[in-house]
């Protein structure tokens, strides 16, 4: 008798916790990103107007190609990149500090060349840098947090 009690509980319970056929076929066909006539990703919302965040614009003025750093020191009048070697023996914690903390002396500068090329997307406004603080590629074990206290650093 356990056997066909269990049987009975259990396919009761499997008829009771599935969702009505229509609900699934709404909820299967429903798409929460998909991509608009446009090529662009558009976002649908639930029933509380909550949708997926959108990551998309995040980066380098709104998703915009990244200069390299030559043509916006040529576009900007940069000063000669501060240029951080690559790890040493010790602690390297004040020769990065000290590397951005000189860097922030210098002014912020509009571009003087090429303006049209960091004036995109219209919307945002534009960039203006003081220098660039290039610290080469490798492990580097820090003592203490490296502050950033000023804009316009790359």
């Amino acid at each position: 008798m356990k056997p066909l009690c269990f049987l009975i509980i259990a396919l009761l319970g499997a008829a009771v916790v599935q969702p009505h056929p229509a609900d699934a076929q709404t909820q299967s066909a429903k798409k929460w990103a998909y991509f608009g006539t446009n090529g662009k990703l558009k976002y649908d919302l639930d029933s509380e107007q909550n949708r997926i965040p959108d990551f998309s614009y995040a980066g380098y003025r709104n998703g915009m190609p990244v200069p390299s750093t030559a043509q916006i020191k040529a576009d900007f009048g940069l000063p000669a990149e501060f240029v951080v070697s690559g790890p040493v023996a010790g602690n390297p914690t004040g020769g990065i500090q000290a590397a951005i903390n000189t860097a922030c002396n210098y002014q912020l500068k509009n571009a003087v060349g090429n303006a049209a090329a960091h004036n995109k997307p219209d919307y945002l406004t534009p960039p203006r840098y003081r220098a660039i603080v290039k610290v080469m590629a490798g492990l580097y074990w820090l003592t203490e947090p490296i502050n950033v206290n000023c804009d316009g650093l790359i």
